[in-house]
């Protein structure tokens, strides 16, 4: 499972993201906009090598956070049962 570094929704920067983000949402299939998405989420993995990591997700794990950034949830599963660490 992917360990998430989301930001709370009151950082700053949370209509700048979601602007960002819901752009990508929008924008038809095509390999270069899965590429724009994926190193829009890349800064928001923490791992060695995120972008590994992040095409190895799950569309669960994928969801979990766009879900985050969009301001509709507001923490990310934790494989054991409790809270991801966010930072």
């Amino acid at each position: 499972m992917i360990k998430w570094k989301l930001p709370d929704n009151n950082e700053p920067g949370f209509l700048r993201r979601k602007r960002d983000l819901t752009a990508l949402l929008d924008a038809p299939p095509s390999p270069s906009n899965m590429d724009k998405m994926l190193y829009f989420l890349l800064p928001f993995v923490d791992a060695e090598n995120p972008k590994e990591v992040l095409l190895d997700a799950s569309k669960a794990e994928y969801g979990e956070a766009i879900i985050h950034l969009l301001g509709y949830g507001s923490s990310v599963p934790d494989p054991k049962g409790g809270k991801s660490e966010q930072q």
